[in-house]
């Protein structure tokens, strides 16, 4: 990995179990102690684009579980945006893979 990396869930360094990383810039990680706060003015939440990219009937990715319109709007969005997207893709993950014991 190229890069220090923090959960975009629990905004802490080690594995949270949800396993979505973002990058975090030039901070060092010490730093955060495990504060939100702190954390997610740091963070930039990356794309959880796999590069499978596969529409489903309801308009959502099959690779990272976001809607067309999220997908669309990624770019644009502010990071608390972007873990509401987060939050639902989480939600649809588990929704969606039932079989996989999630």
């Amino acid at each position: 990995m190229f890069g220090e990396y923090v959960c975009v869930w629990c905004f802490t360094v080690s594995v949270c179990g949800e396993g979505v990383l973002a990058e975090v810039g030039s901070y060092k990680m010490d730093g955060l102690n495990g504060a939100a706060s702190d954390a997610e003015e740091l963070v930039t939440i990356t794309s959880p684009c796999v590069s499978i990219c596969f529409l489903d009937e309801n308009d959502i990715c099959q690779g990272c579980y976001r809607s067309a319109q999220e997908i669309t709007d990624w770019s644009v969005f502010s990071n608390q945006e972007k873990k509401v997207v987060m939050d639902s893709v989480k939600k649809r993950h588990r929704k969606m893979n039932k079989h996989l014991l999630l």
